[in-house]
């Protein structure tokens, strides 16, 4: 019996959006790890990706909330495009940039959901990356390589030798992890700080 490849794409889609489901409660660990993951494979994507943790985070779920709607994504493909073409004029993303973005990704999900991330799951996500990176880079493709912002190397050596220069993300999580320690440690002082996760208050240092 032959199987209908457009049920199989649906069926896919679906399962991306129930895996998203699952993860959503957990959305700024998940977030934390993908950005920890994403700056361990590229530290330059810091100029792509730039903000506080809110920011970040904030970017981080409208991109699963693309993700979660991929079961129309013909429908949506237009605003996809649009996507794509902001990204790189606002913010100097590339098509060479989302085969790390998909590593990221996918390390992020093994992480959090650790044995369900089986086999199947992570070729099911791949699919969707790659369905919706296509749609993307299809509209970054043509944009006028004179129009997309430059980033200037200067700036970028600079900032990755300072990061190098202070010991790197070792250094600086064990520095915001000994902060946090000592004011969750401190009634008065804790306060402050109520409803707020000190794990990713730990991590957000990195991601800014």
């Amino acid at each position: 019996m032959e199987v209908n490849p457009a049920l199989v794409t649906t069926k896919n889609r679906l399962l991306v959006k129930l895996c998203i489901g699952e993860i959503s409660p957990h959305i700024d660990s998940f977030s934390q790890l993908f950005y920890q993951e994403l700056f361990r494979l590229d530290i330059h994507l810091k100029t792509v990706f730039s903000g506080n943790v809110v920011f970040l985070n904030r970017k981080f779920i409208s991109m699963l909330a693309t993700f979660k709607n991929v079961k129309h994504l013909e429908a949506i493909e237009e605003s996809v495009e649009k996507m794509g073409e902001r990204h790189a004029l606002q913010y100097g993303a590339q098509i060479k940039h989302f085969p790390t973005l998909k590593q990221a990704l996918l390390f992020a999900l093994k992480k959090k959901l650790g044995e369900r991330f089986h086999a199947e799951l992570e070729a099911v996500w791949n699919e969707v990356f790659d369905d919706v990176a296509a749609i993307m880079e299809r509209a970054m493709a043509r944009i006028d390589p004179e129009k997309i912002r430059q980033i200037i190397p200067d700036k970028i050596n600079c900032d990755v030798g300072l990061y190098e220069e202070v010991g790197g993300e070792a250094i600086i999580h064990r520095v915001h992890q000994r902060f946090y320690d000592a004011i969750f440690d401190e009634p008065w002082l804790e306060k402050f700080f109520y409803g707020k996760s000190k794990e990713v208050l730990v991590g957000s240092g990195l991601n800014l």
